[in-house]
């Protein structure tokens, strides 16, 4: 699994345990509809920025148990600066 997968998998699934419709994603994160929907099939990565901002929606906090989000941004962003 590589770490687009990882993000866009946990995308989708923080996107549900929130009971955020793709629509609602977008707006929260400042983008198109189709930006969010590639973030989920794994087409395009979301910024760093982005995946803050998306964390937060999902209530996701760096010092609980869901570190894993964070981790899995930081593989993103470090595959990225290559």
């Amino acid at each position: 699994m590589t770490a687009r997968t990882e993000v866009s998998d946990q995308i989708k699934r923080y996107k549900v345990e929130a009971g955020l419709s793709i629509r609602q994603l977008a707006e929260v994160c400042g983008v198109q509809k189709s930006a969010v929907t590639n973030w989920m099939a794994g087409h395009t990565r979301p910024t760093i920025d982005h995946l803050v901002t998306m964390a937060n929606a999902f209530g996701i906090h760096v010092w609980e148990d869901r570190v894993d989000f964070y981790e899995s941004a930081s593989r993103v962003a470090d595959k990225a600066e290559l």
